[in-house]
């Protein structure tokens, strides 16, 4: 899969600083051991950060911390099947879920379950606490719409029917970054742009890669203009 990705400050409209990326993502299931992974192939940064250093120790910035944003695709549409335990379809976490019915209703042209849960042993910690709410197709019983909450980070992913399968068509995260004793809201949003189901490309992605690290992938001006201009302010 390929997506374009926008992680902000400030404004969506009129964002402080900008990055913009262009996220290529390999999965071989949802199932155990799969293989997941994700590199960078483009980048633009507009603007100006004016967050602190996240880790001081290895000069990372809250917009590029290396994991962002192709961890956050990742994280984002970790459904279940591996063995970490928020991956909240796994049968071997199951029993630490409540789950709840709220309702059913409308969503993208479809009946859905509106279902609700969350971590039984860490309701009391704002930090690890996760919770989520998940929109299931009563026609199909594919997963429409999954939102979740991981200590005071959000996140949203909402699915698409392509060909006879489903595939994160939006993704939204949310984090909370502490600047000058105030809350900032750090927004990455990622469109989907292309999938590959026959015959992809196969490739596998390490911390020590070039295309993981935010900040070692090059600025190509050719490409982002030609493929995303940016638009001139109206004076």
């Amino acid at each position: 899969m390929e997506f374009y990705s926008r992680v902000t400050t400030g404004t969506l409209s009129k964002p402080d600083y900008l990055i913009e990326t262009i996220v290529k993502t390999y999965r071989s299931g949802y199932r155990e051991d799969a293989q997941n992974f994700s590199r960078i192939s483009q980048k633009r940064i507009t603007g100006t950060n004016t967050l602190p250093l996240y880790d001081k120790k290895r000069k990372l910035e809250y917009f590029a911390y290396e994991t962002l944003p192709g961890f956050d695709i990742f994280l984002v549409d970790m459904i279940g099947a591996t063995k970490l335990p928020n991956t909240i379809f796994n049968p071997n976490y199951l029993n630490r879920f409540d789950f709840r019915f709220v309702e059913n209703t409308r969503f993208d042209s479809d009946t859905v379950c509106v279902i609700e849960y969350d971590d039984q042993g860490f309701k009391q910690s704002k930090e690890r606490s996760f919770g989520g709410k998940l929109h299931i197709s009563t026609r199909t019983l594919a997963i429409l719409r999954h939102e979740r909450r991981i200590g005071r980070n959000v996140y949203d992913v909402i699915y698409k029917p392509i060909g006879n399968h489903y595939f994160p068509y939006f993704i939204k995260s949310i984090h909370k970054a502490v600047h000058a004793n105030s809350t900032v809201d750090v927004i990455h949003e990622a469109y989907i742009t292309k999938v590959v189901t026959q015959n992809p490309e196969v490739f596998l992605t390490h911390f020590n890669q070039k295309d993981w690290h935010l900040l070692d992938v090059p600025f190509d001006k050719t490409y982002w203009d030609f493929n995303y201009p940016l638009q001139q302010e109206n004076k």
